[in-house]
């Protein structure tokens, strides 16, 4: 009785599947193929409107946690310390004349919603998409733009956490002492995780971390953001 019933719905199932798949192709071709940087600088522009203030003041004091005039060898250049930075070392975005005296004077913290400082910002979230794969930039991108967009370009060279086996930490020396998102191992001496390497791969595949107490600092976005190492 099921059997014929289902035989009898056969047609519109093979048509609504003919659909999706029509569909889908569609929208393969409909897509817009950008290019890896600029995808990011879209998204980076879309986000930083969402900022709060806490998380302007965490990017400032985290990331950008040189520009306290504390860590100015010379006090009194302290302005040609960050032109320097800007100028130089790269580690600043360009500035205008009135946001670099606001960090001279050690007023950028009580204002992070200063309009000179977006760049700052801009950089920042920017940066946060450094390694993840063009997928997972893609999904975000056209979550929250109209067309349909095709990230393309080569993923920025990164580290393979030696737990997890993603490609999660920094390349080469820049992974030293990184810790991996996704499993929370330590990239360094295994005294760091206070545990072997063959332990914390064992509690990997049956926790998802390197142990349990490690599980509330995954990032659930993890798997998606980098690939896992195949080879």
């Amino acid at each position: 009785m099921f059997t014929l019933a289902l035989r009898k719905f056969e047609p519109v199932l093979v048509l609504f599947a003919l659909q999706c798949h029509m569909r889908n192709v569609m929208l393969h071709f409909n897509m817009k193929k950008i290019e890896r940087q600029k995808a990011k600088e879209l998204l980076a522009k879309s986000r930083i409107k969402l900022l709060q203030e806490s998380e302007r003041l965490q990017i400032l004091e985290t990331s950008y946690y040189f520009l306290d005039r504390s860590y100015c060898s010379d006090d009194d250049n302290f302005e040609e310390y960050i032109e320097e930075l800007i100028r130089e070392n790269g580690n600043l975005p360009t500035l205008n004349k009135q946001t670099i005296k606001l960090i001279k004077d050690q007023e950028y913290l009580n204002q992070p919603f200063n309009k000179g400082l977006e760049p700052i910002f801009l950089e920042a979230l920017i940066d946060e998409l450094y390694g993840v794969t063009n997928d997972y930039i893609e999904n975000l991108l056209n979550k929250e733009e109209k067309p349909n967009f095709k990230v393309i370009g080569e993923v920025e060279k990164m580290g393979t956490c030696p737990c997890c086996e993603y490609n999660s930490i920094g390349y080469g020396e820049d992974g030293f002492c990184d810790i991996c998102t996704i499993c929370f191992w330590e990239n360094g001496p295994a005294s760091a995780n206070h545990m072997s390497l063959v332990e914390a791969r064992k509690n990997f595949q049956e926790l998802g971390a390197i142990s349990k107490d490690s599980l509330k600092f995954i990032d659930p976005a993890g798997k998606i953001k980098y690939k896992k190492n195949e080879a």
